[in-house]
């Protein structure tokens, strides 16, 4: 793959979601959630749509940190985390491209993913020419953190305090590097809610990590 990539690409998950996820050491599809009955929810308004059009068997990663789906989330302030991995995944067998979010609904051939070398070199061109602001890779099943994930990146100290105390006193160990995402786009959460507050307390007094709260994040 000759055309230059992102020098990272990107994946956002709901901050209640982040103990559970970096206790296990993974992301996983839709598809093997459902497979393995893991305490994870897809987001409703995506669910329905990657099934339709085969996607939900695939962890999605972004070109860019900051998404039109991530700026609706801080709209209705939901609290999220960011993960940044390697682009040598997009070098990774059964990793595909597809040219736009699945919330971006035109036709269903424009979700087809890109497999072949050929095509990848093409898709890249036309991205790096800017189209395709909404491109994902896509990679099968499940993606392991170690070795390829990177950083993970917070939007406020409050976010970065709870999930770090949280799992500092479960003795659960940050497989990452914890950094606030330092740019001029900032969430405009200063707060979390107190249900983070109740389940960092329940964790604690069970001594263990629970499965995550019934939070809305969509």
């Amino acid at each position: 793959m000759k055309k230059s990539l992102p020098e990272q690409f990107f994946h956002v998950t709901p901050l209640h979601y982040a103990p559970f996820l970096l206790a296990t050491g993974a992301i996983y599809s839709q598809a093997e959630l459902r497979r393995l009955q893991l305490p994870i929810a897809p987001r409703p308004s995506a669910a329905k749509r990657d099934r339709k059009l085969g996607l939900d068997r695939y962890v999605h990663l972004s070109f860019t940190p900051i998404t039109p789906l991530l700026r609706d989330k801080w709209e209705k302030g939901y609290p999220h985390v960011l993960l940044g991995f390697e682009e040598s995944l997009a070098y990774e067998t059964g990793s595909v491209f597809v040219r736009y979010n699945a919330k971006a609904w035109r036709h269903r051939e424009d979700f087809f993913p890109i497999v072949s070398p050929a095509e990848k070199e093409v898709f890249l061109h036309e991205w790096q020419e800017g189209k395709y602001p909404s491109a994902e890779l896509l990679i099968p099943n499940a993606l392991p953190l170690h070795p390829h994930a990177q950083h993970l990146y917070f939007w406020t100290l409050a976010e970065k305090e709870w999930l770090t105390h949280l799992l500092n006193r479960l003795n659960i160990p940050l497989p990452l590097d914890c950094a606030l995402w330092e740019s001029e786009d900032s969430a405009p959460l200063l707060t979390l809610p107190s249900d983070f507050t109740d389940y960092a307390t329940a964790c604690q007094r069970a001594g263990k990590l629970l499965p995550p709260p019934t939070l809305p994040f969509d």
